[in-house]
């Protein structure tokens, strides 16, 4: 089970994968924040499509990317579930120098020696690990693990014995077990678990655990999209084409259904992304219909949830609310635009009509019609995006609060 990718490691050391760049030059204004892009586009591969994950770990800043070599046509393949053409996932360090020179290395790459491996959902740091679920269309979901940023681990492989579980999803440490969110369309979600130590290793002679099959009694539910902790329980959401769905466990054996039928509107078909913030908790849907919905908890118990914007906050081509993360006192929340380039909105306190748009029009990048992912790393806002053109590439940004918002 075990896999070292010696070879990464061999070309790390001898500098092959080595890239340096400044900031560029011309930072662009919003309205709270001064952004530049710091990487070369795709990181010098134009098959990089998404900036898929992204996390500060141990000094560094890693990305991981969904690696797709027919962006158009081709991904409405991977957007249905099906084996998408890739030379594998890559992931990329980035570090910052203190005159703001950043010098970016591949760590990883073809997938970990396997390209059906196309990109890397998720990076989660749990303890002194980072995990990272695989999506892979033919073999079966992978996660990976790393204790140093450089040696990969392989602690699944081939969907936990199901080639039909394509995705980890989402990822979470609660109560001393790492869980783990599978997409499987045929038939239905999953949710394994397995013990971990205070330090994210895995409990001697612990296995792997599945707490839930069949989409909690609802085979429609083909993914669980996101976990977050709030208030002592573990919240997950669901892809449902009959409308989302969003459960708890305390214990992550029992779940209570929060919700179900898109909290009211069928059209939300998926709780995208999960987030607290300010001690709420925040629901960002998927709507292709109306434009996707942002919800906020209301009550004290965790079960009732408010719509704080619809209909994509005004533009309806926002189908997604793709990304959120809190960063200089302030909630950012980033968008996936149907047709058109993303947007990112911003409050300090949400409520219905305080949104500050920071973009509409992703900084002036053509085609890049989504934030896949943002993180904070050396105070510094960072913002992953995603495309699907074969011109384009994803894009990493770096953003500074403006002195008027400082």
């Amino acid at each position: 089970m075990k896999r070292k990718c010696f070879l990464n490691v061999l070309l790390l050391l001898v500098g092959v994968f080595a890239f340096s760049s400044a900031s560029y030059a011309n930072p662009v204004p919003t309205q709270t924040l001064s952004v530049n892009q710091v990487n070369e586009d795709g990181f010098g591969d134009s098959t990089n499509q998404y900036a898929w994950s992204m996390e500060s770990f141990k000094g560094s800043l890693y990305v991981g990317t969904l690696n797709h070599t027919h962006a158009t046509p081709g991904m409405e393949l991977f957007f249905l579930g099906f084996p998408v053409k890739s030379n594998g996932t890559q992931i990329h360090k980035g570090t910052r120098d203190v005159d703001g020179t950043w010098a970016w290395e591949k760590i990883l790459s073809d997938g970990n020696g396997n390209s059906d491996n196309y990109g890397i959902r998720k990076l989660k740091v749990i303890g002194d690990y980072m995990y990272g679920a695989v999506a892979n269309h033919v073999d079966g979901f992978e996660l990976w693990r790393t204790f140093d940023g450089v040696n990969w681990e392989v602690v699944v492989d081939k969907g936990l014995g199901n080639p039909d579980n394509t995705s980890g999803r989402g990822l979470s440490a609660h109560d001393g077990y790492l869980y783990l969110g599978v997409e499987n369309r045929k038939s239905g979600a999953q949710i394994w678990r397995r013990a971990i130590a205070d330090d994210g290793d895995f409990m001697e002679n612990s296995e792997w655990e599945q707490v839930v099959s069949a989409g909690l009694g609802n085979t429609s539910n083909y993914w669980f999209s996101d976990f977050v902790e709030y208030n002592g329980w573990l919240y997950c959401g669901t892809l449902n084409l009959s409308g989302m769905e969003l459960w708890r466990t305390a214990d992550g054996v029992n779940f209570e259904k929060i919700f179900d039928k898109g909290n009211g509107v069928q059209s939300n078909t998926a709780a995208m992304k999960l987030y607290v913030y300010k001690d709420k908790l925040y629901v960002g849907t998927m709507n292709f219909i109306q434009g996707a919905s942002l919800y906020v908890n209301t009550n004290t118990a965790g079960t009732r949830f408010e719509p704080l914007f619809t209909q994509g906050n005004g533009h309806r081509n926002n189908s997604y609310v793709w990304y959120m993360k809190a960063f200089n006192d302030r909630l950012y929340v980033g968008t996936f635009k149907s047709f058109g380039e993303f947007d990112l909105f911003s409050a300090k306190d949400p409520g219905m009509n305080d949104w500050t748009a920071e973009t509409i029009d992703a900084f002036g990048n053509a085609g890049q019609y989504g934030i896949r992912t943002m993180a904070v790393y050396q105070d510094k806002l960072m913002i992953g995006t995603a495309t699907a053109k074969n011109d384009e590439a994803c894009k990493i940004f770096e953003a500074t609060p403006r002195e008027s918002y400082q």
